[in-house]
């Protein structure tokens, strides 16, 4: 007790309980601060200073009574004793990992319920068969075990596939699984890889999807595009893209030569007597 009555109590951060009977000064506890120990030292609060103020308090300083304070950057909380959201670690400086469910994670050790396509304790990793910063692409149909490096994409491939990411068919195979093989008439250099179709046909001779058509016996040397359209034009006294109308009956002939146009079929050397008109078909 101290004071002039006596009539005041020593404050409960006196050591030993006693204090200066005059002023009440003492020597402090642990904990406790001030000439007379009644105020808790930097970073403690509660009725016996037991308690530590939250490390995300400014200063590390908070209220005596219930330890509420002014948060640092990345904290919250009356007490700032938790992380923003997307943070976490003693100090609430560590980012969650791009795959944790709304960015949170739990605040003691970035562990978190992961969003699809991610896996693993921090939601960090993609699961197989996925790669990319969002774990949003898949690896190629091509992939040993449909696994690939989960920043590239890049793998081993299975047979029959090639190319860093394994997204490619072998020379001549095509098909999503590259088990399909070009058709026999397609030259060289194979065919396209999603639906087998020749690049170019291995004779001038043969047209088509899969060159396995012959072009028009009415193409010159029976020579066409993988289209099917003449390419050296047409033989004598046939017109069209393939060649396959013959020049108009009434066409006025001379020599060797074709009676009409190669590309429209009007008659080069006009009517024989008796029609008129660019096809002649007219009489008069």
């Amino acid at each position: 007790m101290y004071g002039t009555l006596c009539e005041q109590l020593c404050s409960a951060g006196c050591k030993g309980g006693s204090c200066n009977t005059t002023d009440g000064t003492c020597y402090c506890l642990a904990n406790f601060a001030g000439a007379k120990c009644d105020m808790c030292a930097l970073g403690r609060y509660g009725a016996f200073c037991e308690l530590s103020c939250s490390p995300g308090c400014m200063n590390n300083v908070c209220h005596r009574t219930n330890g509420y304070c002014t948060c640092m950057t990345d904290f919250t909380g009356n007490s700032c004793n938790q992380c923003l959201a997307g943070k976490y670690g003693p100090l609430c400086d560590n980012l969650c990992s791009i795959g944790c469910t709304e960015g949170t994670c739990y605040k003691d050790n970035g562990t978190c319920i992961c969003m699809e396509s991610f896996t693993g304790s921090y939601c960090a990793i993609c699961v197989n068969g996925k790669y990319g910063l969002t774990c949003e692409k898949n690896c190629a149909n091509g992939c040993i075990n449909n696994t690939c490096n989960k920043i590239e994409g890049s793998c081993g491939c299975l047979p029959n596939f090639t190319g860093v990411v394994c997204d490619q068919c072998v020379k001549n195979k095509y098909g999503p699984e590259c088990d399909k093989t070009c058709s026999p008439g397609c030259d060289s250099t194979g065919c396209y890889q999603n639906d087998g179709k020749c690049f170019l046909c291995t004779s001038k001779r043969m047209f088509g999807f899969q060159c396995d058509i012959e072009c028009s016996k009415h193409c010159l040397n029976q020579s066409c595009h993988i289209n099917g359209d003449c390419d050296l034009g047409c033989a004598t006294n046939f017109y069209g893209k393939r060649c396959d109308y013959p020049c108009p009956a009434n066409c006025a002939v001379s020599g060797m030569g074709s009676a009409c146009l190669q590309i429209s079929g009007v008659c080069l050397l006009g009517c024989k007597a008796g029609y008129e008109g660019d096809i002649c078909v007219q009489g008069w």
